[in-house]
């Protein structure tokens, strides 16, 4: 979302308010999984999303396939390499599946809101493996939003402790005294 902001494109597109909903559908989907994987485990959860999503997907990619677009997505598909295969491979069944997994454990055992702010932190560990792993350069862009996003996280988790600092603060003190 934020190369939108920073590109020089001077207008919204249908793209754009798709990203948008992506990310509110996501949003309501971590925050819906987290508080369920508390009473079923986040196995449960993640399976059930994966099963009760699967008539939609199944739907929306055979009208996509079905479209004119479909042809050129078709022939994409056909002529993947084998590290653009290996690629796919991964997000689909560790990123996504094992990843969600162990992601919806974490919810269930930690304190929601600490086990949440480290996913912020994931443009970081996004940046390193673009660069380690892909050989790709890295904007210095992209890097001050990362660290924007990580001082938003700390600030997060500072304000969150600081009040149960002073709440402590104002057992131990003695009372003031009133002038008579």
């Amino acid at each position: 979302m934020a190369h939108s902001f920073t590109s020089a494109v001077t207008h919204l597109t249908q793209g754009d308010f798709l990203l948008g909903l992506a990310v509110f559908t996501a949003a309501f989907g971590y925050v819906e999984g987290g508080r369920l994987s508390r009473e079923h485990g986040g196995r449960r959860v993640m399976s059930w999303a994966i099963l009760i999503s699967l008539p939609m997907t199944l739907i929306i990619l055979v009208i996509l396939f079905l479209s004119k677009q479909g042809t050129i997505y078709w022939t994409q598909i056909t002529n993947l390499s084998n590290s653009a295969i290996f690629s796919l491979s991964y997000l689909a069944l560790i990123s996504q599946s094992i990843g969600m997994f162990l992601w919806y454990h974490a919810l269930a055992k930690g304190p929601m809101e600490k086990v949440a702010m480290t996913q912020l932190l994931q443009p970081f560990f996004s940046l390193l493996a673009a660069i380690f792993l892909l050989g790709e350069l890295v904007s210095t862009a992209a890097w001050w939003i990362a660290v924007l996003v990580s001082f938003c996280v700390s600030g997060a988790n500072w304000a969150k402790t600081k009040p149960a600092i002073r709440e402590k603060d104002k057992t131990t003190h003695l009372p003031l005294r009133t002038a008579k």
